[in-house]
């Protein structure tokens, strides 16, 4: 029985990546055209949300501490396809998240992201946006970081900024 849920959960989520990105696909699929691209990170920000309120709802159910794997798998591949989208909609999907706190792993990888995105981030932060307004507005209150926190994270991660501090293999070929 616990393996069925951990199967279920794993298609459930699988689904949640794949669909959106199908349902909100570009009429005129032109490889890299902002509209494809600005729907597919609209489809990361719901797979995230969705992702989190899986979470909330499922805690405390026996056998469900395994699916922490892969919620880490689906935030890398996220971190993975915003790192490689650069437009508006990307860089401001980012920032949000810069408010969320996920865990240990994922928080490892969203660095480095922040770390190549560094610059392009700074300019949110010049017009005053709140790094948590997002994740309060959408996300439960307990995996928003405080405003201050969230700021010093943003700003240690923007300072690191360079191609070769990120040593996590998935960066390691760029």
């Amino acid at each position: 029985m616990c393996q069925m849920i951990r199967l279920c959960a794993a298609w459930f989520f699988v689904g949640i990546v794949i669909i959106p990105t199908t349902v909100f696909a570009d009429t005129d699929p032109r490889p890299g055209s902002q509209t494809a691209l600005n729907s597919l990170v609209q489809s990361y920000r719901r797979t995230i949300i969705e992702l989190v309120e899986f979470q909330e709802k499922n805690q405390g159910i026996s056998g469900f501490d395994p699916f922490t794997s892969y919620e880490e798998q689906i935030l890398a591949t996220i971190v993975l396809g915003l790192d490689n989208i650069d437009n508006n909609a990307a860089n401001q999907l980012v920032f949000d998240l810069s408010g969320v706190y996920f865990g240990e792993a994922p928080a490892a990888v969203f660095s480095c992201l922040v770390q190549r995105k560094g610059r392009k981030l700074m300019k949110y932060l010049k017009k005053g946006q709140s790094l948590t307004s997002w994740c309060i507005k959408e996300l439960p209150a307990k995996v928003c970081h405080e405003e201050k926190h969230a700021l010093s994270n943003l700003l240690g991660d923007i300072e690191r900024e360079s191609y070769l501090e990120c040593d996590l293999p998935i960066y390691a070929y760029q």
